[in-house]
């Protein structure tokens, strides 16, 4: 290892750790340094997290050597670091940071791990707390992810918007595992978790905590930072889950996180009939058809979700001065009128399958659905005696 001087306790850039070259700070806390770097071996740019915490080590100026101030403690301290590595190096799930090596070296230890960029959720959520889709699936892909880690015995323990990265494309991802607890947790455990968003219970001497207690700090986490204008707009089921796993009691919270996932995938079911019923409502007031398509069939098959209602044509638009003009007007006349409700007809249709599309829920898109304009009968209808 080699470093130069440096303002403050962090490792300069340009220090080489291993086969890492450092690039600059990316953050510092309690328990020690993250640096931005270059791993040649793998020829990407990583995360490594030192061990460093300032209340029980230091770094002589213009070195690289870490010295304990309380040996007992700090040893302590640096046994959590590499259980917390050892825990991170057994997952592999894509909503959680991967670790791809541990080593120590200078009297500490280092974490080299995978770099996720994107925006933390404290920035992200109030941005998008408008998207009420993407919002649903963040917390869902988070709470697959903690359903994982809950069923490899693993408890995060301090789950909070700053704990939370959403990459590009919308694919949160939960970091920070300094709090993580492997294995059932004791009867007796030590006092963990960040106020405001870990549950009671991890602060009671005796308290239960579980998976309930992450799934805790995940609702805090979403429902301080979607703002309470954006909030009236969620399904009521999406509101009603964040507010039950939110409850202080850890006996009336929710459970687990594939308890929550199918109330709100199931909500998404419900939101979808809805949607049929808004496209009922739509066709309605157009005398329309609209098809339903998959990608899925190499044929192509379409099978129509609603069917046409003549009937109610003539109330949305053939309008009474309409109708008088095609009963009155001469053949040429009348002709070019039914070319003109024919091309406002397809332009409806068009219009209304596009706006139908943009609110489709992201795995019906990404299977291939969609909804088409249909091919309606008001020329027809307009003809008939």
């Amino acid at each position: 290892m080699t470093a130069s001087a440096s303002n403050g306790p962090g490792l300069p850039a340009r220090t080489l750790l291993g086969h890492c070259e450092i690039r600059r700070i990316l953050g510092q806390g309690g328990g020690g340094i993250s640096y931005l770097a270059y791993d040649a071996h793998l020829e990407r740019e990583v995360v490594i997290k030192e061990h460093f915490p300032p209340s029980l080590c230091f770094r002589a100026p213009g070195t690289a050597e870490v010295q304990p101030i309380q040996v007992e403690p700090y040893n302590r301290s640096l046994a959590a670091f590499c259980r917390e590595a050892r825990i991170l190096a057994g997952l592999n799930h894509p909503g959680i940071v991967k670790v791809y090596d541990i080593f120590q070296a200078a009297g500490t230890a280092y974490m080299v791990m995978e770099f996720v960029d994107g925006a933390r959720l404290t920035e992200w959520l109030p941005e998008h707390a408008g998207e009420v889709e993407q919002v649903i699936s963040v917390l869902v892909n988070l709470l697959g992810a903690l359903s994982y880690l809950h069923g490899s015995e693993v408890l995060h323990r301090d789950i909070k918007p700053s704990n939370i990265i959403i990459r590009t494309g919308n694919q949160p991802v939960l970091i920070d595992f300094g709090a993580a607890m492997l294995g059932t947790p004791p009867t007796t455990i030590t006092l963990v978790g960040t106020p405001g968003y870990a549950a009671p219970e991890q602060f009671q001497q005796h308290g239960k905590v579980g998976a309930w207690s992450d799934l805790y700090a995940l609702a805090h986490s979403f429902a301080k930072h979607i703002p309470a204008q954006s909030l009236r707009r969620y399904p009521r089921r999406f509101v009603s889950s964040l507010r039950k796993a939110a409850i202080q009691d850890w006996e009336q919270r929710t459970a687990s996180a594939a308890e929550w996932k199918a109330q709100l995938q199931k909500q998404r079911s419900r939101w979808w009939i809805g949607l049929a019923g808004l496209v009922a409502g739509g066709l309605l007031a157009s005398g329309c058809w609209v098809w339903m398509e998959s990608d899925e069939s190499s044929d192509k098959r379409r099978e129509p979700i609603l069917h046409s209602m003549p009937e109610k044509t003539e109330a949305s638009v053939l309008t009474p001065e309409v109708m008088n003009r095609l009963q009155h007007g001469s053949p040429e006349e009348t002709r070019e009128q039914l070319q003109d409700l024919k091309r406002m007809q397809r332009a409806r249709l068009e219009k209304f399958a596009e706006q139908m599309n943009s609110i489709l829920p992201e795995e019906s898109k990404d299977q291939g659905w969609k909804i088409l304009p249909g091919q309606g009968d008001i020329a027809e209808e307009a003809q008939k005696p």
